[in-house]
């Protein structure tokens, strides 16, 4: 009986050693934190995609050419 409850004791803690710390920290459970720490994760991603755009229009202006305004609504 002991090897077995030695056992589950051990694969119990495998299984919450796999998870992240973030996963189990009472704090970043709370409810509406996954969503939220998504749409700022959004906001980084998006931001970082309008940086890139004006970088390469400012190559494309150093090279003489034109892009052509795209409506993506």
């Amino acid at each position: 009986m002991d090897g077995e409850l030695s056992n589950r004791a051990t694969a119990f803690h495998l299984s919450v050693s796999m998870f992240p710390t973030c996963l189990s920290d009472p704090e970043e459970n709370a409810p509406g934190q996954l969503l939220a720490d998504l749409e700022r994760r959004q906001d980084e991603a998006l931001e970082q995609l309008d940086d890139l755009e004006k970088k390469l229009c400012d190559v494309l202006k150093g090279l003489n050419i034109e892009m052509e305004e795209v409506d993506l609504d």
